[in-house]
């Protein structure tokens, strides 16, 4: 026996170093299609799963480079998804048109930049004064097309929101609804609440919307739609209500008309009407409108006619 082992220890020796080899590298058995990890042991499995974990970075880096994210949750983009540049968040983007949800139409116009913020008056009265209040952070926006032209705002950028935060802009639609309308016919003289009801303020014009289609469900002024001619904003307005549109506060309506250059001169070929109504209630009878054909904030008797233009936030 001794003989044997003098004879053949070189082969003893190199049997247990590929055994020990065998037992350190280990075997690759395949890849678990569930997890994406190596099975098998040693190094080879430890390699394996590395480079697995390798790939995996990279083509989430990938991925977010090519949506414009740096993170993967879309809250930091830095650009648009196919590359588009960001816009300026320290110039004001006033005039520039709006595609809310990215699908090529153009929803309205901004009017307000709530990174910008400002103050003004339209017309001669302290009923057109208004304040546009500002934030410190919003979500960010690209270009998604370079022109469009349309006669409220002559040709401009077009802009769409990518990740997530604050919106930053007010727009006002590019179109009046059909028609005109009353703002609750059979309120007048009963809204005795109106203190406390609506607010005149920028920035409450949702809020007094969905007061009012409240209130007007409820019939807590009166009946609903008495003018056999004109049916009341709130019953008609519903479904845009729902999709975040809103009937703009007396503030809303002074700051669109003054940031924009509005005048009794030009309004006519820039596609409005001489008067729109408000959500902004004024006393017990009237609420505020804006009388574009004489160049000022103005109020109506709630039983009178004006038409209806909508705005919303993005």
């Amino acid at each position: 026996m001794k003989k044997f082992f003098e004879e053949h220890s070189g082969v003893a020796i190199i049997l247990i170093v590929i055994a020990i080899l065998l037992l350190i590298v280990g075997s690759v058995k395949g890849l678990d299609e569930g997890t994406g990890k190596v099975n098998g042991s040693g190094v080879a499995s430890i390699v394996g799963n590395a480079y697995s974990s390798a790939i995996d970075k990279f083509k989430d880096s990938f991925d977010n480079v090519l949506s414009g994210t740096s993170d993967g949750d879309n809250s930091n983009p830095t650009s648009g998804p196919n590359g588009e540049p960001l816009v300026s968040k320290t110039e004001s983007q006033i005039g520039k048109y709006a595609d809310i949800d990215g699908d090529g139409t153009i929803d309205g116009i901004i009017f307000a930049d709530l990174i910008i913020g400002g103050s003004g008056k339209y017309g001669p009265s302290g009923m057109g004064t208004y304040t546009i209040p500002t934030i410190s952070s919003s979500k960010s926006y690209y270009i998604s097309q370079e022109s469009y032209t349309n006669k409220l705002g002559g040709t401009a950028e077009v802009l769409t929101p990518i990740g997530t935060g604050e919106d930053r802009f007010y727009i006002m639609s590019l179109n009046n609804l059909s028609g005109t309308y009353d703002w609750y016919n059979a309120a007048k003289g009963n809204m005795n609440d109106y203190t406390t009801t609506t607010s005149q303020e920028f920035g409450k014009g949702k809020d007094n919307t969905t007061t009012m289609i409240s209130k007007w469900d409820s019939k807590a002024y009166g009946e609903q739609n008495t003018c056999a001619d004109h049916k009341d904003i709130w019953g008609q307005i519903k479904t845009q209500a729902n999709n975040g549109w809103f009937v703009p506060s007396r503030q809303e309506w002074a700051a669109f008309a003054g940031q924009l250059g509005i005048a009794k001169s030009n309004y006519s070929s820039k596609g409005l009407s001489g008067w729109y109504w408000s959500s902004s209630q004024y006393n017990p009878n009237v609420a505020y409108n804006i009388d574009l054909y004489n160049g000022y904030v103005s109020n109506d008797h709630v039983n009178g006619i004006n038409y209806v233009r909508l705005a919303t936030t993005f």
